[in-house]
């Protein structure tokens, strides 16, 4: 494994063990040590691999072996995105997560595809099993209650580490936990909605009661509609402002702080509308009939039999627009 500066590799030494060497020091000898289980911190300053000793498994972190487990679940290792703390997870008669070399309460099983450190790299989350299957998050080695299931999305965390949110299933009640709070109870969450806004201030996720859909801001739900596209929920650079595309009686709507704004569409785009670096502009695909067009400002654009739905950009001083058409051709569309 080779980092920067850093060079790492295993070999076998003259006792018929097998041991890591790391810019030309050897380490600890082991009876075996896996051969792709060896990481580097992100600032390559790091490192830390899986070995067997006797009839135990161990983790080496800067040389410093651990104790001995029965086992340590591949790939589950992970530094900080700081490169200062560690987690990865090991069992006995059960599994634990081990944080910076100390063990977690045990637990049936932990999510390894759950287990993450926060963005600033001051938190650690995970998801654990009970021995009755069910699930608590484990956020800092605080245990939420029990649920059915949990799910985390892409990350437990805003961007900047300060916030947390999750969503939870008992039954048939769903609900999202912000930042420790259990927010309302529906009947379905869209999981792949849950979003922080890029300054972490503001939170959004779509929910379903009743049979409507509901965008959820800030734990408040606003006005039920037909259907809510998942992918079109999408904040402004600052969080001030959330756009979506909505359903009325059989026509798309675009939706702006809750407010429908503009003309109905036979649909909009699924992919997120696009914002305007400074927030006061947005743009997004709409179809009238068998052609697409893009709104930027409520004026219609062009329409093309088709267009580049992921595509969509403003330059940097928020003056122009551009996308592309019919797949080859790029269109300036408006000089704003």
């Amino acid at each position: 494994t080779l980092f920067r500066s850093s060079i790492a590799y295993i070999q076998h030494n003259s006792n018929g063990k097998i041991q890591v060497v790391r810019n030309g020091e050897p380490g600890a000898s082991f009876d075996a040590i896996k051969w792709d289980s060896l990481v580097f911190s992100t600032d390559g300053q790091r490192l830390a691999y899986q070995a067997t000793q006797g009839k135990h498994q161990v983790m080496v972190v800067d040389e410093v072996i651990s104790a001995g487990y029965n086992k340590i679940m591949d790939g589950s290792f992970r530094f900080s995105p700081d490169g200062k703390r560690y987690v990865y997870t090991a069992k006995k008669r059960k599994w634990f997560a081990v944080v910076d070399g100390e063990q977690s309460l045990p637990y049936s099983r932990i999510d390894l595809r759950s287990l993450q450190f926060s963005p600033d790299s001051n938190k650690v989350a995970y998801i654990a099993i009970e021995a009755d299957s069910k699930q608590v998050m484990v956020m800092n080695g605080q245990v939420s209650p029990r649920y059915d299931n949990i799910w985390t999305g892409p990350s437990a965390f805003s961007s900047s580490g300060e916030r947390s949110a999750y969503i939870t299933q008992t039954g048939n009640t769903w609900s999202v936990t912000i930042d420790g709070k259990q927010g309302p109870p529906f009947d379905f969450v869209i999981v792949s909605s849950l979003l922080f806004s890029k300054n972490g201030k503001h939170t959004a996720y779509i929910a379903q009661s009743g049979g409507k859909s509901i965008v959820v801001r800030d734990s408040i739900p606003t006005t039920p509609f037909e259907q809510i596209r998942s992918q079109s929920l999408s904040f402004s650079p600052k969080g001030d402002h959330l756009a979506y595309a909505a359903k009325i009686n059989g026509d798309w709507t675009p939706v702006v702080d809750g407010k429908t704004i503009g003309q109905p569409f036979d649909d909009i785009d699924g992919i997120q509308p696009n914002y305007s670096p400074n927030g006061d502009q947005l743009a997004f695909g709409v179809r009238l009939g068998k052609q697409w067009g893009v709104v930027v400002d409520g004026t219609l654009g062009m329409p093309h039999t088709n267009i580049g739905h992921d595509s969509f950009r403003f330059s940097s001083n928020n003056n122009h627009f551009a996308y592309i058409a019919n797949i080859v051709y790029l269109y300036i569309e408006i000089s704003l």
